[in-house]
Formats: structure tokens, C-alpha cells, sequence
């Protein structure tokens, strides 16, 4: 009997640990047996199933971006990818998954302080389409970003470009001027 010391002792090796009328007494009580008769209760623990394996890591597609600078100036746009990976590829990504980006910290090389700097507004298109007006924010330092909305990962490519708006004092007093900044192509692929 595995409880007879108060307390249950493992059955040896494949012995069960049977409950039942073994006596015929009507009192019931355990023996460890290689098999529980009719009538008697299999109390033994049943072996755990094997562990199943782990399903497969779903593989998430990565979006890339290509940009090709048209000027050799390092004053221009670019698209870049700060977001959420899509779940899957096709169709029109997420707002603020691509965005319109023009580093000020550049504009010197066209002799623009970066403090002169009042706006920055974002053109792009896709193929011959037209061109769509985004409004640009900044980040909190020299950068300027609008998300890029209908933004498809097909291939296609994508033409962009900044228009600044600036304060640039003169002998008059400050006024406002307007620079077209060069464009750059980019295209967004997903694999």
C-alpha cells in the first residue's frame, strides 16, 4: 500500500497504484500492481504528453527604401522607414510608416542658416501622377518630417522635393523667400 505510512510513496518501476476492495472486506485502500483489476480505481499519475514543437516564427516582410540623391548637393529630401514593419506585403502602407524627411543641418551648403529656417513643405509623387502637397513638422532640432501617405511598397518609384520657407534679413528688414530644393527619386520595395 503506497499511503500506508500517512503519506503516498511512489509505486516502483510500471507498478500502478490501484484503489480498491482488495479484501473483500468493503474497506478500500491502495496496492501497487502492474495493472489495476475491474473494479478498482488507476490512481497513477498518467505520463505527460511530449511537449509539441513550437509553431514556426511567422516571418515578417521588411520594407526597403532606395533613394537616389538627382543633385550631388546634400541638401535634399529622402524617404525613410520609421515604423512598424507591415504584416504583410501589398497594398497601402500605414500612415507614419514612411516619411518625407529634409535634414536643415544640410542647408548650410546652400547658404541657408539653419535658424532662418521657417518652414518646410513636402512635394512627392509616384509615376506620372501629381505632385501632393504635405506639410512639413519639425522633430525638434534641424529635422523636418510629413508622413507619406498612399505610400504603396511595389517598386515604384517615388519623386520628392522641399520647398523651404525662410526669414532672411537684408537691409530692409526681413522678408520672406522661398528655395526649391533639388529632388531626389526613392523607391519602396517589400520582401
Amino acid at each position: 500500500d503506497p499511503w500506508a505510512q500517512g503519506q503516498n510513496i511512489a509505486c516502483c518501476g510500471q507498478l500502478r497504484s490501484c484503489l480498491g476492495n482488495w479484501g473483500g472486506d468493503g474497506r478500500w485502500h491502495y496496492l501497487c500492481l502492474a495493472a489495476c483489476s475491474d473494479g478498482a480505481v488507476d490512481i497513477s499519475p498518467s505520463p505527460a504528453p511530449p511537449p509539441s514543437p513550437p509553431p514556426p516564427a511567422p516571418v515578417s516582410p521588411t520594407l526597403k527604401i532606395a533613394t537616389t540623391v538627382v543633385s550631388a548637393d546634400k541638401a535634399h529630401t529622402e524617404l525613410v522607414f520609421d515604423g512598424a514593419q507591415p504584416a504583410a506585403c501589398g497594398g497601402t502602407l500605414e500612415p507614419g510608416t514612411v516619411w518625407l524627411q529634409l535634414d536643415a543641418s544640410t542647408l548650410p551648403t546652400l547658404g541657408i542658416a539653419i535658424e532662418n529656417v521657417q518652414s518646410v513643405a513636402f512635394y512627392a509623387r509616384s509615376g506620372a501622377t501629381s505632385y501632393r502637397y504635405y506639410a512639413g513638422a519639425s522633430t525638434g532640432g534641424p529635422v523636418f518630417r510629413a508622413s507619406l501617405a498612399g505610400a504603396l511598397a511595389n517598386g515604384s518609384a517615388w519623386e520628392h522635393y522641399a520647398l523651404v520657407t525662410m526669414r532672411v534679413p537684408n537691409s530692409s528688414g526681413n522678408r520672406e523667400a522661398n528655395t526649391l530644393f533639388q529632388h531626389a527619386r526613392s523607391t519602396i520595395t517589400c520582401a
